[in-house]
């Protein structure tokens, strides 16, 4: 738990000094990404746009779901998997699924749906844009 809180700590000053995270170099990658989290840019987009998503599924506003970035999506690969959320600001945490795919999205960042959003930003769309941390749920680390 120490361990997470520093890596946090340390987030949040390279956040604070960079508008976007991208993947580290491989010989860089940090200690939350080495234990199958990732770090980047959580934002929100309008899921209904009259058109399915990347994974072929009907989306509304409400739904928690994702759009995962594009270098990390593949072609359709991680379609349907749950992931968890956490917003770094204030380690409110939930638990979605990926059901799209994000063209603009950095390595690392998450689109998500506005319930998903706001659920972990206190309810504040206008954020727009929240550090994150998140991970896929499997038998190694749950969900």
């Amino acid at each position: 738990m120490y361990k997470l809180f520093l890596a946090t700590i340390t987030l949040l000053a390279t956040y604070a000094s960079s508008a976007a995270i991208t993947k580290p170099a491989d010989n860089q990658v940090s200690q939350l990404e080495t234990r199958g989290n990732f770090l980047g840019d959580g934002t929100w987009y309008t899921t209904e746009t009259g058109r399915p998503g990347s994974c072929g599924e009907w989306l509304n506003d409400g739904m928690m779901v994702v759009a995962l970035n594009a270098p990390q999506m593949g072609d359709t690969a991680e379609c349907n998997r749950q992931v968890w959320v956490t917003n770094i600001t204030n380690g409110e945490t939930q638990v979605a699924r990926v059901v799209d795919k994000c063209p603009e999205c950095l390595w690392g960042s998450l689109d998500m749906s506005p319930a998903l959003f706001s659920s972990i930003c206190g309810g504040q769309l206008g954020l727009g844009r929240v550090p994150i941390t998140w991970g896929f749920c499997d038998r190694e680390h749950g969900c």
